[in-house]
């Protein structure tokens, strides 16, 4: 196993989804299975939760390589702060995208 993730939803919700406990093995990492995770992750929203808008997550600030592959998937420091640590967001029109569907 490379890694693995969790998600917590509020059922019927658009934006209550929270992206948890997302990692990648540390001897598996800089080979792109984060992005493929991550999209792994958008495929799944799509199928199975297709009123969800919008996906948050909570990186350590100090985990620059998590912050970089969030960034370049496409979430967006949102500014606020939930224990200590910054708080992500995957929006809209960019998970649209992601899904390869249009809201």
């Amino acid at each position: 196993m490379a890694g693995f993730f969790a998600l917590a939803y509020e059922p019927g919700s658009a934006d209550r989804y929270l992206l948890m406990h997302f990692l990648i093995d540390r001897r598996q990492q800089r080979r792109g299975y984060g992005t493929t995770a991550l999209h792994a992750l958008v495929a799944l929203l799509d199928e199975r939760h297709p009123a969800c808008r919008s996906v948050d997550l909570t990186v350590h600030p100090d985990n620059h390589g998590a912050r970089r592959l969030y960034e370049r998937f496409g979430f967006a420091n949102t500014g606020a702060l939930l224990s200590g640590e910054p708080c992500y967001r995957l929006s809209p029109g960019k998970l649209a995208r992601r899904a390869g569907a249009s809201l």
